[in-house]
Order: C-alpha cells, then structure tokens, then sequence
C-alpha cells in the first residue's frame, strides 16, 4: 500500500485531502486519479462523491500521513487534545 502511494503521489496528495481537508470529490470513474485509486482498492464511490474504501485503509493511511507530517509523535494524545474521529466509510471527519 505505501509502496503504490509513493509511486503515484498525485493519488497520496487526493487521499491526503480526503482525509485531512474533508475536501469532497464528485466521484468519476473516467478520471485517471480516481480510477487509479478505485483499481487498487483505496477509493470507492460513496454517495457520488469520492471516500476512502473502508475502515482499515482510513486508519492506517490516516495514522502514516500523520506519523510524515509529525515524525517525533508517539501516537499518544493528551487528556484535552481536542482529537478528532473519522467517519466510517467516508473519508471524512
């Protein structure tokens, strides 16, 4: 899975928005981005609009993006850290 969004990094910075921004794409499969996030199982079409394919990719690609983007985090919130949840099958927080 990392390998493939490495390879590709215009899919990454799509899912990275997805996950990040709630930034919401109108799902068309003839888009090269899209299709290739479909083809290998990352994206799915949820309600015609663009979402990660389920639970477990948006885990574990959520917590990489985040251990890229802050590399010293262990992973461990404080009391009051103001978290946030993803909705399931969305993509979205």
């Amino acid at each position: 899975m990392v390998k493939t969004l490495y390879q590709y990094p215009v899919l990454k910075e799509r899912i990275e928005d997805i996950l990040f921004c709630g930034t919401r794409y109108t799902f068309e499969i003839n888009s090269p981005v899209i299709n290739m996030g479909v083809m290998f199982g990352f994206l799915k079409n949820h309600e015609n609009t663009v979402a990660v394919a389920n639970r477990i990719f948006e885990t574990i690609l959520y917590n990489l993006f985040l251990s890229e983007k802050y590399p010293g985090n262990t992973g461990r919130r404080g009391k009051n850290s103001g978290g946030c949840c993803v909705e399931s099958g969305t993509g979205h927080f």
